[in-house]
């Protein structure tokens, strides 16, 4: 049973990177570019973002300022992000990660932006 759900998670977390790399490095993409234009970040983006980073490793620091936000949220993050493996990732940071997003739903990621969308898929 549970080498079952360990392959159901192996493939789910396939396609989520599949799907990631699409968003992000499909021809034509701009998606990291429009995250990294806002100024000022949409709610909703700007959380996802929070969980993304903290997820691959960023620092707390960095992960409250925009400004770091906009500098780390490029080529090298949808890689490490795709390379990641769940047992790397510790308790305390997957905590972290869903309290950020606790109260954001789908459907208002997906009005703002559909590169945060691939992101809180992903998540």
């Amino acid at each position: 049973a549970a080498n079952a759900l360990r392959v159901l998670l192996d493939a789910k977390l396939k396609r989520a990177n599949e799907q990631l790399i699409r968003t992000f490095e499909g021809e034509g993409s701009n998606a990291l570019t429009e995250l990294r234009s806002y100024r000022v970040p949409p709610k909703y983006t700007f959380l996802v973002l929070q969980a993304v980073l903290t997820l691959a490793g960023s620092s707390e620091d960095d992960v409250h300022n925009w400004g770091r936000m906009r500098v780390l949220t490029n080529y090298k993050l949808i890689r490490r992000l795709v390379e990641l493996k769940p047992v790397d990732v510790t308790p305390k940071v997957v905590k972290i990660a869903r309290r950020v997003t606790s109260d954001v739903d789908e459907a208002d990621v997906r009005k703002e932006s559909n590169a945060t969308l691939a992101l809180f898929r992903w998540l």
